[in-house]
């Protein structure tokens, strides 16, 4: 077994972009440098499923819509970033 890192990480919640509450994290790792944008949605009372999904998926492109006015690249990589920042740590112990 061998240690693998160091991970530096960062995280902030609740940062207002547009009108969203979004919680982002910041990784450090290897040659990785990323941030992470989240948000949460809850649904309403008395919503549908359907209409909560709608809702979301609104929700999701304000947030993307957000961030590319601010000149923020989004990328199209489709793991996660666990799986990111362990293959960039192995990467180096090769």
């Amino acid at each position: 077994m061998t240690a693998l890192g160091p991970i530096v990480s960062t995280k902030w919640s609740a940062v207002k972009i547009s009108h969203l509450e979004v919680n982002m994290e910041r990784w450090s790792v290897a040659d990785l440098d990323f941030l992470e944008l989240s948000i949460r949605v809850k649904p309403e009372s008395r919503e549908t499923d359907a209409a909560f999904m709608d809702r979301a998926s609104e929700l999701q492109r304000d947030l993307h819509e957000a961030v590319r006015r601010r000149g923020v690249a989004i990328s199209d990589r489709q793991e996660n970033k666990t799986q990111r920042v362990l293959a960039a740590l192995a990467a180096t112990h090769r």
